[in-house]
Formats: C-alpha cells, structure tokens, sequence
C-alpha cells in the first residue's frame, strides 16, 4: 500500500472549527494499492503498454510502444523534452509523432503525484510554453494533453490546478489502470475536455482534517466553494448530484470510486 496524505497539525483543538472555512482544508486521499501502483512513478503514457492506441485522434495512436518495459529507447516517434520534479510532483512533457500536426508532432503533459501549493503556477508556466499541435487541414490546433496520477493533495491547489487547466483548454485524461483521487479528481473537473481511460478511475471524497488518529469533515454548509467549483464546471444539475456523492464519503479509505462509463453518464467526462 502506498499513502499519499498530507497531514495538518494544529496546536489547540480549538482551530479544527476554523480550519474547515478556511480555504486550505485538506483534501488528501491513502491511495489503495493496485495492480501496477509500484511502477506509479514512473508510468509515462506513451512510452509504456498504455492502451492509448485505442484513441484514433490521440498522439499516442501514432506512436510505436514497447510494451511492458516502459522504455523508448530506439523509438524515433517518442522524445522526453523536459522533465521536472517539484517538491513530490513530477512533470514531464513527451513529444511523440503525429501525422494531424503541422509540425509532424504533439507534446503533451503528464503529472504523477501529489497536488500541493506549487502545482498550479509549475503547470501556468509549462503549459504557456507549450508547443501548439496546429491541424494540418483547417486552422485549429489541438487541445494540450494532460495526463493526471494522483492520490491527492489539498483542496485550495485542486482548484488552482483545475482553473488552469480550463485557462488554457486543455483536455485532461485518467491513464489505463490509473487513479485520480481526491484534489486531483477536483483539478480533473477543469479540463475543458475530460476523458477517463480503461479502467481508470476517478475517486471523490469529502475533505477532511485529521488529528491523530481521528478523521473531521465539514458540513455541507461549510462547502459553498466546492459546491460553487462542481457547478461551475459540470452546470447545475450535474454538479450537484457530484457535491452529493462526494460529502457521502468522510474517511481517508474510502471514497465514490468513478469508471469511464459512469463518469458519462453523470457527465463528468465529455467523450
């Protein structure tokens, strides 16, 4: 098992009431352990047995991946352009053949790891210099790519992140077998479009905060801001069932595990 949570402490238990109005409550998620979570890591779509050759349109759909070794060596199609690690985050931007472009090639983003403070402005910065993916055939270009592994982090930079993503109208996607959890399913919500891959999965859960070992989550009352962020980027109707769901779930375990199939129908994901 691996655990993705970032505590608070607080010195005076008087701050717990407080703390929940205030808009750095803790949005963290213990990420369960699945199937290939040893690898998290180090999974970089397009250069690993992914399944994204399943998207006729998507830049990976050109590549040529080796799977199970996760390696590119040898394959002219894919290139590593950048890489950073921020605090526990890291960004990478992979730059892989595409015969739509102009250019001949896509870059996309991957992010995997926690959403903290920096996560938003690292994101502004790399996404502004982007390279563009202009369609051969008409004068559009593509939507930037953002690949998302998360088991969390803190709800305030969950909505940061999601603001940014949709400032630039990026499409964001939940990898094959992936989970995106938490403040990382809150920053998912802004990708002008939103795609969740095979058996990947969303996961949704009230914030909290946590003192020894004693979980507290706010009212729904206490919420108006994630209420506010669900409809904002789902509308009314879809954005509320969202709100709903997710203050069901008070726990650090648990949460409203979402596929590909029901993040359409409550229209979570627009593919």
């Amino acid at each position: 098992m691996i655990r993705w949570a970032i505590g608070l402490k607080f010195r005076q238990m008087k701050f717990l009431l407080f703390a929940f109005k205030m808009k750095s409550v803790l949005y963290a998620f213990v990420l369960i352990c699945v199937a290939n979570v040893a690898n998290a890591q180090d999974i970089y779509r397009c250069t690993s047995a992914s399944g994204l050759t399943a998207y006729q349109d998507h830049p990976c759909a050109q590549a040529t991946t080796n799977a199970g070794n996760g390696a590119n060596a040898g394959n002219p199609r894919i290139r590593v352009i950048s890489e950073l690690k921020i605090n526990a985050l890291r960004v990478r931007q992979v730059r892989v053949q595409h015969a739509q472009c102009k250019s001949g090639w896509y870059d996309h983003l991957e992010l995997v790891g926690p959403i903290g403070p920096d996560s938003s402005e690292v994101v502004d910065r790399v996404l502004e210099k982007l390279p563009r993916c202009g369609h051969k055939n008409s004068p559009d270009s593509f939507a930037p790519i953002v690949y998302l592994v998360s088991g969390g982090g803190e709800l305030e930079h969950g909505y940061k992140l999601g603001h940014t993503l949709r400032k630039y109208g990026a499409q964001t996607i939940v990898p094959p077998r992936e989970v995106c959890a938490s403040a990382c399913a809150v920053a998912f919500l802004g990708g002008q479009y939103r795609t969740i891959d095979t058996e990947g999965q969303l996961l949704f859960h009230s914030p909290y905060l946590k003192t020894g070992d004693a979980v507290y989550c706010p009212g729904k009352d206490q919420m108006v801001g994630l209420r506010q962020y669900f409809v904002q980027y789902l509308g009314a109707k879809d954005g509320q069932f969202l709100f709903e769901r997710t203050m069901t779930f008070c726990s650090q375990r648990a949460g409203w595990a979402i596929n590909s199939d029901a993040a359409r129908l409550f229209g979570i994901t627009t593919n």
